[in-house]
């Protein structure tokens, strides 16, 4: 949760207006800022009295307001801890399997240099990361940008990965000034600089990709079952190992798309996608909204079928999905925010009555 999705849950809760589920989430945020032991009544009880004696002194003004923030977050902490305390003196049994908290993906991707040292990435990075050759890793400006010079002779490769439940936080500007967004469970791997006639890079995953433009030189995409070249354009390739067909989506500009086993090729234009199986390949008009969703911060689905609705939840949200019985082959229409908690994404779904999930720790098991 950020800053202003826990202030407005705090005050819900001061009024007694929060739901069962804004409970769990505010005890979810409480464990994760207090990994420390939790305290005892008589600690618990001397700091309200302090807190509330410190609030009382003087009207909480703007110029205050931080102070209150402050004071009030400790209430909450001190008064969730007496609620653990609380619920701990009760018998346990499988409680804390079943209801552990399921909570979104966050902002964090792992950049890898040549000589294997690794650097996480998240927001607020800035300056100098590293020096590749000739070329600056820089992080300024919401990006990280690879700074090189024009007489570079030689060339390393580094990649950017994430790992299920994260997706990069900045994009990924190349040494030609090309951006790229990873979505979860995925992997580009890149050179430090672009020196030859072609400019090519290899994805693993999903990936969004603004190409600078450039026609005398070529920028190629290859993935496992396809080569995607282009000039200068906005497209999207999602290419997962347990996806049935790589699917990549043009939003504007132009692309040609071979696939490697047969050599078939195809031509996109603005506002079409092709989806390529093992069998074929077709291209067909795009729902551009759907197929991007995940870099804008939410999930949609028109029409999804519930295996490929799961295999983008379970990667996001890092769980195990488990089918018991018969697939359903229900349709579904759903649009959602990725960083919400699973059960707001799970509702919608089960409220059709044609599905059922039971979730047990981090598995989530799907029956009719």
């Amino acid at each position: 949760m950020n800053k202003e999705q826990i202030l407005a849950l705090l005050s819900k809760y001061a009024s007694g207006e929060c739901t069962e589920e804004e409970k769990v989430l505010l005890e979810h945020w409480f464990y994760i800022q207090n990994s420390t032991d939790l305290p005892s009544i008589e600690e618990i009880n001397a700091d309200l009295d302090d807190v509330w004696s410190g609030l009382q002194q003087e009207p909480v003004s703007m110029r205050l307001w931080p102070r209150f923030a402050a004071a009030a977050s400790i209430i909450l902490f001190l008064s969730f801890g007496a609620y653990v305390i609380t619920r701990k003196a009760k018998p346990e049994s499988n409680r804390e399997a079943k209801n552990q908290i399921i909570t979104p993906g966050h902002n964090q991707a792992t950049l890898s240099l040549a000589n294997g040292k690794k650097i996480i990435l998240t927001k607020g990075l800035s300056g100098r990361l590293a020096i590749q050759g000739k070329t600056n890793i820089i992080a300024s400006q919401g990006n990280i940008s690879y700074a090189g010079s024009a007489d570079e002779k030689s060339v390393s490769y580094n990649t950017m990965s994430t790992s299920k439940g994260q997706q990069s936080p900045y994009p990924l500007v190349l040494a030609d000034g090309t951006k790229v967004w990873l979505n979860a469970d995925s992997k580009l791997t890149f050179p430090t600089a672009f020196i030859s006639r072609e400019r090519n890079v290899k994805l693993k995953g999903e990936g969004y990709f603004e190409v600078a433009k450039d026609p005398k030189h070529p920028f190629i995409v290859t993935t496992d079952k396809q080569e995607v070249k282009v000039l200068g354009t906005h497209f999207n390739i999602c290419s997962y190992d347990d996806d049935p067909a790589t699917i990549t989506t043009l939003i504007e500009g132009s692309v040609e798309i071979t696939e490697k086993k047969n050599e078939r090729e195809g031509i996109l234009k603005p506002g079409q996608q092709s989806i390529l199986s093992s069998n074929q390949m077709k291209i067909r008009e795009a729902d551009v909204d759907e197929a991007i969703a995940w870099k804008d911060g939410y999930f949609m689905f028109e029409s999804g079928d519930i295996e490929s609705i799961m295999r983008k939840v379970a990667r996001w949200y890092d769980i195990e999905v488990v089918y018991e019985g018969p697939i359903p082959q229900t349709k579904f229409y759903l649009s959602a925010d990725r960083f919400s908690s699973i059960s707001s994404l799970l509702k919608p779904l089960e409220s059709s009555k044609r599905i059922h999930f039971k979730i047990e720790g981090r598995r989530i098991t799907i029956s009719k």
